[in-house]
Parts: structure tokens; sequence; C-alpha cells
């Protein structure tokens, strides 16, 4: 749900303004990310590569860090938090490997998009097509655990999918709107549904 969201906000975003401004801004989107995400994703490096660790030492708490900074700092430096999961074990930072996922996302899509958006449809299916044989690649055994690990955490189908999302809704929206699915009965039993999933989650069975 979290990478399908942000594949369709960015998407839209940019879209929108292709639309209103004639061109893509890279500089301007990259700024924006770097703005609402940077501050909060280093703070957290900063807590639980520095400061949790001297405050264990201090308190005298017996748990000792799967890593060093010298180990792992880098690889959250460019955004890679999930190969010190993959090479270290779980850590209290291990929930970041999404927001590098998004942020290795954002590096490439706008600039993509800037060069390819007349033929957007085309690339977001080619990436779900990628991502597919990647995943058949993986089926097969074939490629080092780390292959595997990669095609399992760069999710870009599903922001791929995202993405087709905020095209349909911006080239077909009135037609959307309409179509069936966005009826009032139709929503209530589709969202009655994915609570449930929610709820029950691994009982779903």
């Amino acid at each position: 749900f979290f990478f399908v969201l942000s594949g369709f906000l960015i998407t839209y975003i940019l879209l929108r303004e292709d639309r209103e401004t004639g061109k893509v801004r890279v500089g301007g989107f990259y700024l924006k990310r770097v703005l609402l995400i940077w501050p909060l994703y280093f703070l957290l490096v900063l807590i639980g590569l520095v400061a949790m660790p001297f405050a264990f030492r201090l308190l005298g708490v017996n748990y000792e860090m799967p890593y060093t900074v010298g180990e792992s700092w880098y690889w959250f430096v460019f955004f890679l938090p999930g190969i010190v999961t993959f090479k270290y074990g779980h850590h209290f930072l291990e929930p970041l490997w999404s927001i590098g996922v998004e942020e290795v996302y954002y590096l490439g899509w706008a600039p993509l998009f800037k060069w390819m958006r007349k033929h957007l449809l085309a690339v977001m299916l080619t990436v779900i097509g990628i991502k597919v044989a990647l995943e058949v690649l993986v089926q097969l055994h074939f490629g080092s655990p780390l292959f595997a690990y990669l095609v399992e955490m760069f999710q870009f189908e599903a922001m791929a999918i995202g993405g087709l999302g905020a095209w349909l809704v911006f080239t077909r929206g009135d037609a959307l709107r309409r179509h069936f699915l966005f009826r009032r009965p139709v929503q209530f039993g589709l969202y009655g549904l994915l609570l449930s999933f929610l709820t029950l989650n691994g009982n779903v069975d």
C-alpha cells in the first residue's frame, strides 16, 4: 500500500506539473523530496547509530548492536539500509529500508518521467514486466541470496502500479468516476473487505 500510494502521488504530481507548466523541473522535485524526507530520516539514523548505543553503554543495558557505525554508516547515507539488514540481521533501524527504496525510486523516476512522458504507459508496463521476469528468476534460484533479496526489496512494480492509477485518473478521470467500482455500495463492500483483511490478517483463511 505504501509503495502503490507513493507511486500514485508522485506520478500525479509530475503529470499535473507537466500539464500546468509544460515542463518538469527535476531539480525542484528533488529539493521538495529532500526537505520532506531527509531531516527525519537522518535524525533517525543518528539516533539508531550513535545515540542509542551510547545510551545503552551509559545505562548499562545488556544489548549488543549487530553492527558498528564504521560497518554501516555508508549504507544509510546512500539510502540502502536494507543492505544492513541483509548483512547483519534485525536491528532498530530496519524499517528505514522502505525509505531507502523510496529515495532510489525518486532519484530515477523524475528524470525518466521528463524524458519519457510521451511514453509513460509503456514505461510503467515495462517496469512491471521486468519485475515479473526477475521474480521468475528468483523462483528458479538464479543468482545469489543478495540478488533475491534486492529483487524483493526494490518493489518498483508497486510504484509503477500506483503510477498507472495516477495516469488513469489523470487521463480518464471522468470515465472512471462513472465506473461501477466507484458507486457507493460497491465502495462500501470493497472497504469492508479491506477492513476485514487488515483486521484478520493471517487468520483470513
